[in-house]
């Protein structure tokens, strides 16, 4: 009988270590903004905001150019938290213009911009711990 109770001991952990290592790490990140003298910082994950039950929390960033004209392509960068603080900043640098192209539906992002709304910053994560964007 100490067997028995021994060898189902030991499928039931190897079960219980199987489904751990199965889940993986599992962050949700709601959309941040931090206003200062010096400029700010805003950053979240797409798909936390996408997920989130509000209406009210988004962040991303937009490359845009124009045919015509001859404009540069330039990115604009937005976010928005649950409490209605928003940040934003532009930029035609061309390493930050590189990095928001890089942006997918499940991205982390971090921005910064400076007092004049210039993008000094911009941070892509990819991570399997962030959570994909529900339909």
């Amino acid at each position: 009988m100490n067997k028995h109770i021994m060898k189902w001991a030991g499928v039931t952990a190897a079960v219980l270590i199987g489904a751990t290592a199965w889940a993986g790490a599992k962050l949700a990140s709601n959309v941040a903004v931090a206003i200062g003298g010096s400029g700010g910082t805003a950053w979240g994950s797409l798909a936390g905001a996408r997920n989130s039950p509000d209406t009210t929390q988004y962040i991303g960033c937009n490359v845009y150019g124009y045919a015509t004209g001859g404009g540069t392509p330039r990115v604009l960068c937005t976010a928005n938290t649950v409490a209605g603080v928003y940040g934003t900043c532009s930029s035609t640098d061309p390493v930050i213009l590189e990095t928001a192209r890089s942006i997918g539906d499940d991205s982390f992002i971090e921005f910064q911009w400076n007092p004049t709304g210039r993008c000094t910053y911009l941070l892509v994560t990819k991570f399997s711990y962030y959570e994909p964007k529900l339909f």
